[in-house]
């Protein structure tokens, strides 16, 4: 066995209790996930919480996951002036065959521009449907802010391509005339914390 270190972040919503406790097991259970972790091998665990954090240790988390034998240390994250707000980070120590260089540190939510370079690209889709006004678009905003996704508002892309093509006089029923000048339009996607 070796030892290794993998560091994660998550930023939470509000300063409170269960919004702390919920995003800290999110962490942690991806971590664990993505890495193929026995609890049994979690050596240590350091949280650290940023000082508008305080409404309760973020390594209660750890135990009701089960995280027993672990040694767990909650600090408060040195300031920084304007640095990330409402952040809790982890540190996890491991017993492991894992090597430094395999391990999958976990960024979520608002904590992904911390380390963008870690950041493991998903490739994880959701897409929601349903009749007008129904609500689609607050939950998928809702959806993407707490899973840390890109959220993509698929209908105002095709009104947009709708609007190049009535601009330049081109036929939207006609599909071989709108598949050519899609390279022509430039979409983007920007986000927005």
């Amino acid at each position: 066995m070796s030892y290794c270190g993998i560091r994660g972040a998550i930023t939470v919503e509000e300063n409170s209790r269960d919004c702390i406790l919920m995003n800290t097991k999110i962490l942690l259970n991806e971590i664990i996930k993505s890495n193929n972790i026995d609890l049994d091998d979690i050596i240590s665990i350091i949280f650290t919480a940023t000082n508008d954090i305080d409404a309760v240790y973020p390594a209660v988390s750890a135990r009701e996951l089960g995280i027993l034998h672990a040694g767990l240390m909650c600090t408060q994250e040195m300031y920084v002036k304007d640095s990330l707000k409402m952040c809790i980070r982890v540190l996890v120590s491991l017993d492991s065959n894992l090597r430094q260089k395999d391990v999958n540190h976990v960024y979520l939510k608002g904590a992904v521009k911390l380390r963008p370079d870690l950041v493991k690209k998903s490739f994880i889709s959701i897409a929601i449907d349903g009749p007008a006004g129904s609500g689609k678009s607050t939950v998928a905003k809702e959806i993407s802010k707490t899973l840390g996704y890109i959220y993509v508002d698929t209908g105002a892309m095709y009104r947009s391509v709708a609007l190049y093509c009535l601009d330049n006089g081109i036929d939207t029923k006609d599909v071989f005339s709108v598949e050519n000048i899609l390279d022509n339009i430039n979409i983007e996607l920007n986000y927005i914390n």
